[in-house]
Formats: structure tokens, C-alpha cells, sequence
């Protein structure tokens, strides 16, 4: 995973020198925000591989005593539980979306919300994590509905 962070932060890196000269020396912005969105979007991959290459989070996980709850968290995949920032993030990209294709002034409050769903979604599974709540057995989040 280190090496897809090194090429996530790299391509972001490239795509917002290429979206600044672009934007500078080009007569038209459409091609340059596209460009540092491509930016932002690679930096995100980045960013969301970095945190999976940290390791554990809980003493438990970094060999600390071996219970019950340490074996089960070995066995299968870490869910999470259900968050609202997913679909925020969606909406936020499509608003992007149309601030590009159509009506140029939705651009800014469009990647203000993205900037903030991807900061939400990350505290939020940061939390998650630290509180123990994914429970390495569950593969949805219905336990938490019942």
C-alpha cells in the first residue's frame, strides 16, 4: 500500500503542476480545474492509502493481550458502521460535476462541501476506530439497527 500512496501523492503532484501551467498559459479555465480536480481527487487516494499504511489504532492491535476480541479481529475484514458522508460526498461530486459542465458558480461551494464531507468521513471512521465500534464481524451495519 505504500507504493499506491507514493503513486496516488505522485499523479496529484503532476496534475497540479500540469492544472497551475495549464491554467496559466491556456485561454480557458474549463481544462485547468479539471486538472486540479483530478488533483485533489489523486490526493485523496493518497491520503485515505496513508492512513491504511499507519497500522493499528488500539492498543489491542499493536500485540498488546490477545483476548477474545483480538482474535475475532483477526479473522475477517473491518467494516465500518453506516455514515451519512458517503452519500454527502456523492452529492458534492455531483455539484462539482455540474459547476464544471454548466453553471460555473457552483464550482466553489460545490468543493467546499467536498472538502468537508472527505474531512467528516475521515473523522468519522477515525472515531469509529478508536471507539471500537467496527466490530470485525460485522459486514453491514444492521447489528446496530436491531
Amino acid at each position: 500500500m505504500r507504493i499506491g500512496m507514493r503513486i496516488g501523492f505522485g499523479i496529484a503532484l503532476a496534475l497540479l503542476v500540469a492544472g497551475a501551467v495549464y491554467g496559466v498559459t491556456a485561454h480557458e479555465r474549463e481544462g485547468a480545474v479539471l486538472l486540479l480536480l483530478c488533483a485533489v481527487a489523486f490526493a485523496y487516494v493518497g491520503l485515505v492509502l496513508r492512513r491504511a499504511v499507519r497500522g493499528p489504532s488500539s492498543p489491542e492491535d499493536a500485540g498488546g493481550p490477545a483476548g477474545p476480541a483480538a482474535e475475532e479481529h483477526a479473522e475477517g475484514p473491518e467494516a465500518a458502521a453506516p455514515s451519512i458522508w458517503p452519500f454527502v460526498f456523492s452529492i458534492a461530486a455531483l455539484v462539482l460535476v455540474v459547476g464544471i459542465v454548466g453553471a460555473h458558480w457552483v464550482l466553489i461551494p460545490g468543493a467546499i462541501v467536498f472538502a468537508g464531507a472527505a474531512a467528516g468521513w475521515f473523522k468519522d471512521v477515525g472515531r469509529q476506530r478508536r471507539a471500537g465500534v467496527a466490530d470485525a464481524g460485522s459486514a453491514s451495519g444492521l447489528e446496530h439497527q436491531q
